[in-house]
């Protein structure tokens, strides 16, 4: 289930990159949201949950930390570039975050 979870997120993370990169409120956008939706849902019901540290303190333990945020405070999480993500308690894959300095 570990493996199969972990190759469903980078679906999970095209699904988000085109629903930021959407400009307009068309039927195809409003379709990949509620893909995008459906497919967090099912996960969810499966024991996967995201990891969204935006805000808390770095946990390098759930955390992987790739530059620094000049805007955020001293060991804090500023920006996410990619959500993390647990099975059932157990940490799938970590967020991926600039921390503040």
């Amino acid at each position: 289930m570990q493996k199969f979870a972990k190759e469903l997120l980078e679906v999970v993370d095209n699904l988000e990159r085109a629903i930021e990169s959407a400009h307009a409120d068309d039927p195809v956008t409003e379709g990949v949201r509620l893909t995008h939706k459906a497919l967090l849902d099912v996960l969810n019901k499966n024991g996967v949950e995201m990891v969204d540290p935006q805000g808390e303190k770095f946990n390098a333990d759930l955390h992987e930390a790739v530059g620094i945020d000049e805007e955020a405070e001293a060991d804090t999480v500023g920006t996410v570039l990619q959500k993390g993500y647990s099975l059932n308690g157990r940490l799938l894959r970590p967020a991926m975050v600039r921390v503040g300095q």
